[in-house]
């Protein structure tokens, strides 16, 4: 019967809609960066699964660090290539990995694995580079576990943030101001070799990234982060002691 048939449409749309929405997965932190993007795409993602990325090439969201993760991958294992493979290049590389400061979690991962095998292997080609091998993995030890700690679960915008948001149109203007004068001094910087390619775009993609949006209530954090450790280190500062009374004043009766 007709009555039937629309049942079961209706019933076969609603089914069909929550199997499509079960589909998608949104990231809704804009300010993720790559690592967390990597974590909740594999985190949603079943073993053995395809999936469908949309907005990933958007580099003013979540886009932009994404895409560095997979640049710092390339360099990184082209490093260790290197290291492997040319017994010449192993200072070099190593004292890479101890100054590398872009470095992702996947690639921070695979440089670590590959220099503790360095120093499994030991031998003389690796001896002279004994203190570079531990210098390289206490520091990325150190962080895999400040880079691991920071896969914090992303979820939708708080009101506070999204107030901030809207407060933060009506002052970009004198923030974009300020980038430019950064962005300048950045490049000053680099022409008078005060600072090398690399530093200098760490510094450029910060300043890039805040025209992004949301840096208002970055700062605001940060402020409220300093005033915390202000307020808590008057806290536990001893009082000063009393002032000693003059030579010649009368002592002050016991008793």
């Amino acid at each position: 019967s007709r009555g039937a048939d629309a049942e079961a449409n209706q019933a076969f749309r609603a089914a069909f809609r929550e199997l499509f929405l079960e589909r998608i997965a949104v990231l809704w932190n804009a300010d993720a960066k790559g690592d967390k993007v990597i974590d909740f795409i594999t985190r949603e993602v079943p073993p053995g699964f395809d999936a469908r990325l949309m907005g990933s090439q958007n580099i003013k969201g979540t886009g932009l660090d994404f895409v560095y993760r997979w640049l710092s991958m390339d360099r990184v294992r082209t490093a260790i290539e290197r290291m492997q493979s040319n017994p010449s290049a192993r200072r070099e590389v190593l004292t890479f990995f101890l100054s590398y400061s872009d470095f992702g979690l996947i690639d921070l991962r695979e440089a670590l694995a590959a220099v503790r095998a360095a120093k499994e292997q030991g031998g003389a080609g690796w001896a002279e580079h004994a203190n570079l091998i531990d210098g390289a993995i206490r520091r990325l030890e150190a962080l895999d576990k400040e880079k691991t700690a920071a896969l914090v679960v992303t979820g939708k915008t708080g009101v506070g943030t999204k107030v901030l948001l809207r407060i933060e149109q009506f002052v970009d203007h004198m923030d974009s101001v300020r980038r430019t004068r950064w962005a300048k001094i950045v490049m000053d910087d680099l022409f008078a070799m005060r600072i090398g390619h690399g530093q200098a775009a760490l510094l450029l993609r910060e300043i890039v990234g805040r025209q992004k949006g949301g840096w208002l209530a970055k700062d605001l954090a940060k402020w409220v982060e300093k005033r915390r450790a202000w307020l808590e280190s008057r806290r536990k500062k001893p009082k000063k002691a009393e002032a000693a009374a003059p030579p010649g004043a009368p002592a002050t009766e016991q008793g």
